[in-house]
């Protein structure tokens, strides 16, 4: 079991206040790009808590987009998250976050996130 605080909470100086207890977050993200039909379409997405994509509407002569979030509201001690994108030849797209990802104090436990990108020939991302 641990607590997290955040560090510029006033109320955060007395007793600690509990944003998450339990077990450890494990979550991934797997997104693919393929190209059909001469667009770029989203072709595999794979999600696990708290790790979720939000998926725009682009106009045809725009890039994929993909919004990046984690659903849990920041990271803790033991928090694993992963991501993996993969653009096909030819593709194109946008992957962002919709905010800065917010790291809480930990009591000893590291929280660590991976990222995977792959891009074939003459693909484009924009990170």
């Amino acid at each position: 079991m641990f607590d997290a605080i955040s560090p510029s909470d006033p109320a955060a100086a007395g007793a600690p206040s509990t944003v998450r207890s339990g077990v450890p977050m494990d979550g991934k993200l797997g997104l693919g790009f393929a190209l059909r039909g001469g667009e770029t379409e989203l072709a595999r997405l794979d999600q696990r808590a708290p790790c979720r994509a939000f998926l725009p509407y682009t106009d045809r002569e725009e890039p994929a987009q993909a919004v990046l979030v984690n659903i849990a509201g920041g990271l803790v001690g033991g928090d694993r998250l992963s991501t993996e994108i993969a653009l096909a030849a030819g593709t194109s797209a946008v992957v962002t976050t919709q905010a800065a990802e917010k790291v809480y104090r930990s009591g000893g436990r590291e929280a660590r996130i991976d990222t995977r990108i792959e891009a074939g020939a003459d693909a484009w991302l924009e990170w």
